[in-house]
């Protein structure tokens, strides 16, 4: 007589896959290639960032906008997940007239 799994007889081996799989999920992603102590952060822990909608907010125009400026490079940004956060140098060189390479160079358009 065939024993079912109530009274201690052996797996199937689709519910055995099903274990192994669940098993595998319950150990979260397999690292990347190359990623072996995961990805660091953008140039630094440091950097301070605002969402599109606070940036948006500040230069009074759309969130749309400001992905479109983080998209081009004018804005120094990056996604995470659906979200864009925009570096905030970059934004208040942006929002003073500064460009990218006179906030570096620490001088203003002006001077």
């Amino acid at each position: 007589m065939d024993q079912n799994r109530a009274n201690g007889g052996a797996l199937t081996p689709e519910a055995r896959e099903l274990l192994r799989a669940l098993d595998r999920g319950a150990q979260g992603p397999a690292p990347l290639a190359g990623s072996t102590g995961g990805t660091p952060a953008p140039d630094s822990c440091n950097v301070v960032t605002c969402t599109a909608r606070q940036a948006a907010q500040l230069l009074a125009c759309s969130p749309g906008f400001v992905r479109r400026l983080a998209r081009s490079g004018r804005l120094q940004g990056h996604k995470a997940g659906p979200v864009w956060l925009i570096d905030r140098t970059s934004l208040d060189a942006y929002r003073f007239g500064e460009t990218t390479h006179d906030h570096i160079a620490g001088t203003s358009a002006a001077a």
